[in-house]
């Protein structure tokens, strides 16, 4: 250390300008390595977002019940011939029998039946699928009844076309929604 704080001193004494790479520079005074040899900087290949245009369609998956609560899984599928990624929350529109919206799912990371408990970028390779959980209660907290709902209004994370999936069910109260994750489905 103590030589190169020499070499420094001597340096700028002589009037030269001596040039410092730092982590930060440029790569191009590397040795250039082939493209493949390299980490991808991405965590997701270069696909598109997934959307009901290029192939996503949502179906209801299984149902389970806890208590007075309900749940149903969103499975997205990709029926298009290339990856597509997605990441984050679906929107959920609870609807009565007419179609009329009655409800809105809160987007939470988990809830008493389940969820991934974190957001994460999911890749749906062709012909693959997703899940995200939708999850209420049919008892509202007091004590009252109410009707539950008869359908579901779906959109994908990265879309804005929706879906209209049957969902007859009690659940009437404190609908929610959990991120997409991977499998579930």
């Amino acid at each position: 250390m103590i030589r190169i704080a020499g070499l420094v001193a001597v340096l700028l004494l002589g009037g030269c300008a001596a040039t410092v790479q730092t982590a930060s520079s440029s790569s191009s005074a590397l040795p250039s390595a082939p493209s493949s040899a390299l980490p991808s900087a991405s965590p997701l290949p270069s696909s598109a977002a997934c959307r009901r245009t290029s192939g996503l369609t949502v179906t209801l998956g299984r149902e389970e019940a806890g208590a007075t609560h309900r749940s149903v899984r969103l499975v997205f599928t990709n029926t298009g011939t290339a990856p597509c990624r997605t990441k984050g929350y679906p929107g959920v529109d609870a609807l009565d029998a007419g179609g009329a919206r009655v409800g809105r799912a809160e987007r939470t990371l988990g809830g008493y039946l389940g969820g991934p408990r974190v957001v994460q970028p999911v890749t749906i390779p062709a012909g693959g699928r997703v899940s995200a959980l939708v999850e209420g209660s049919a008892a509202p907290a007091d004590g009252s009844s109410c009707t539950g709902y008869a359908k579901l209004l779906v959109t994908a994370p990265d879309d804005t076309e929706s879906t209209t999936l049957p969902w007859d069910t009690d659940t009437c109260v404190d609908l929610q929604v959990h991120p997409v994750e991977a499998g579930g489905a």
